[in-house]
């Protein structure tokens, strides 16, 4: 939690450049500076954003009076405002900050050739992540009874009319991954026509599409869980979400929208899942996009389908300084793409999609005539022996493996390693090794 505090730098450099000598006479106030606080621990004041208050003790050479830097700041009082030279208390009394938001506050001692500024914080009301089952779809005001609400985590049926509750609430994260969306209820969007006035509309939801211009041109948002169980993405969902960071995209969808995530400058990575394969909408007239135009801050895009998906030149606004992830063995798709290549780096990352789990056997041109077997466990261990052209078999050996971008990398039990790249023949599967040209085949 954040706390209110007395801000002592200022006290502790007073302090340290002072000429003020503690003596055993607690009655002693000779001090060219004038006012010191006298109590260590007041040098940082810990106070609840509720109501409440704070003793500071200090000690003056000659009488004081306490004067607010801005009068308007009604929301603290300090009291008593003068005094007499000596040891003193003065008491800060704050009311409750109601507000998300920390805010601040000054004022100063002073006697006649003294002035001590003392600047100090309240913090902002705790930002609780509220929880909240919806068992009926438009019963979410009803549950709460409030629109203050910043953190918020549903399940259950929501539909048109809590989509419109929420475009309410200050939301700076939510959680929907549990939730479902239902058809039925309505909430209004309203879109300034640039001359001054607004047009408006009304929007409905549909089962398992999460809704256009769900929080169309809000800013507050800054992560979202979308629903796993939804399917598509509205057009407009997120568009002009400037404070939006985080997105996470269940691997259920395949469809995004046009403008899904269009001006969504906090952005800075992004993950389309693998059942996506077209990030273009065919209009009346012509397809359009713009899916993440205008996502100024991105810089990582990752692609979960190793076919790459369809889009438009204005589906991203930025390449050239963007690194694509495409999974592994799919960095030539995305190569030979006219629109997907022009992602300034290009790597893989992950398993292939065709797994090497099972038996193996290579043969090395000119190699002696032997042939080596290989079995690739789905824990990412493994054991290899070779057999000789009469059939004597060799000593087993055993390794560990993984697989980085289009590498298979060996690890043998004695500190070695092999470094093979995938290939994909027409009719199964095989790993060609560039240096010796072994060959790898299922058996």
């Amino acid at each position: 939690m954040k706390t209110l505090r007395l801000i002592g730098m200022t006290v502790i450099a007073i302090i340290m450049s002072g000429n003020f000598i503690a003596c055993s006479n607690d009655n002693d106030t000779n001090t060219e500076q004038g006012i010191i606080l006298i109590d260590n621990s007041q040098e940082i004041l810990t106070l609840s954003p509720t109501a409440g208050s704070q003793e500071i003790k200090f000690i003056s050479n000659a009488d004081w009076q306490i004067k607010k830097y801005d009068d308007s700041d009604t929301w603290f009082n300090i009291t008593p405002t003068n005094g007499n030279a000596g040891e003193n208390i003065i008491t800060i009394e704050v009311s409750s900050n109601d507000s998300y938001e920390e805010r601040g506050g000054q004022f100063s001692i002073e006697t006649a050739t003294y002035t001590e500024a003392i600047p100090f914080v309240q913090a902002g009301k705790d930002d609780t992540m509220y929880t909240q089952h919806v068992e009926t779809a438009g019963t979410l005001y009803d549950l709460f009874g409030t629109y203050e609400v910043r953190k918020l985590k549903l399940s259950g049926y929501i539909n048109g009319t809590d989509i419109a509750t929420m475009r309410k609430m200050p939301l700076i994260e939510l959680d929907l991954s549990d939730a479902h969306i239902v058809g039925g209820g309505s909430y209004e969007i309203r879109f300034y026509n640039g001359m001054g006035t607004t047009n408006k509309k009304v929007f409905s939801t549909t089962d398992n599409i999460f809704p256009d211009y769900f929080y169309y041109e809000i800013s507050s948002l800054q992560s979202i869980i979308l629903p796993k169980s939804v399917t598509e993405i509205g057009h407009c969902a997120f568009k002009g979400c400037t404070g939006l960071t985080s997105v996470e995209i269940p691997n259920s969808v395949t469809e995004i929208g046009s403008s899904a995530f269009e001006g969504c400058t906090g952005l800075t990575s992004i993950t389309i899942p693998s059942k996506v394969t077209s990030l273009v909408t065919q209009g009346s007239l012509y397809p359009y996009s713009s899916v993440f135009a205008d996502c100024t801050a991105l810089k990582e895009v990752h692609v979960k389908n190793p076919t790459p998906p369809e889009i438009l030149n204005d589906t991203f606004s930025t390449y050239a300084y963007v690194t694509l992830y495409v999974p592994a063995g799919s960095k030539e798709a995305y190569q030979n793409h006219s629109i997907w290549k022009k992602f300034g780096t290009i790597i893989e990352e992950g398993e292939a999609s065709i797994p090497i789990v099972g038996t193996w056997k290579a043969k090395t041109p000119n190699g002696g005539g032997y042939t080596e077997y290989f079995i690739f466990n789905s824990d990412k261990t493994g054991k290899s022996w070779e057999v000789s052209s009469n059939g004597i078999q060799g000593k087993e050996e055993t390794f560990t493996y993984k697989i980085e971008d289009d590498k298979l990398i060996f690890s043998w039990k004695g500190g070695g390693t092999y470094t093979s790249i995938f290939i994909l023949s027409d009719n199964n599967l095989t790993i060609k090794d560039n240096a010796t040209s072994t060959i790898f085949i299922r058996i």
